[in-house]
């Protein structure tokens, strides 16, 4: 709006109006809190490090509020959802790939490939590599053509 006054245009104007108020709404819908805006900022951000916290102080609410309407809505804690989401995707790694352990864990957000595997032997019940052994996909895709995508 600033440069609008600097430039002299009059920011009553319904052009300006309009096209501030499209602003106004898409910065709204992504920083209310929705179900739907947390599952997919999960969903786009499981390899990054992300905390309940951070997710708290983007829809401006309180971290045990946040806690409490996400565990309503899904059921899950925020942790427990996080979790399901890096495990499906480490599962999908190991069936489809041939990279490593410690790359997948990378790249599906766990610290290191050794919490990975205590992490997923306890919701998977068995360790990354005998879940690869035993679910090996036909559309496999070896690291190097990986690395090269």
């Amino acid at each position: 709006l600033a440069a609008y006054i600097l430039e002299g245009k009059d920011i009553r104007s319904n052009e300006t109006i309009e096209k501030h108020a499209d602003w106004v709404e898409t910065f709204r819908d992504q920083y209310t809190f929705t179900k739907e805006n947390v599952e997919e900022i999960l969903q786009q951000n499981y390899a990054q490090s992300v905390t309940l916290q951070g997710m708290a102080s983007r829809f401006h609410i309180d971290m045990s509020y946040l806690s409490t309407l996400f565990h309503e809505h899904t059921g899950k804690t925020f942790t427990s959802y996080l979790t399901d989401i890096r495990i499906n995707h480490a599962c999908e790694y190991l069936r489809t790939t041939t990279l490593s352990n410690a790359k997948i864990a990378q790249l599906c957000g766990f610290a290191d490939d050794s919490y990975m595997k205590k992490v997923f032997r306890k919701v998977i019940n068995q360790t990354p590599s005998a879940y690869r052994a035993a679910n090996l996909g036909e559309n496999m895709v070896t690291e190097s053509e990986e690395s090269g995508k």
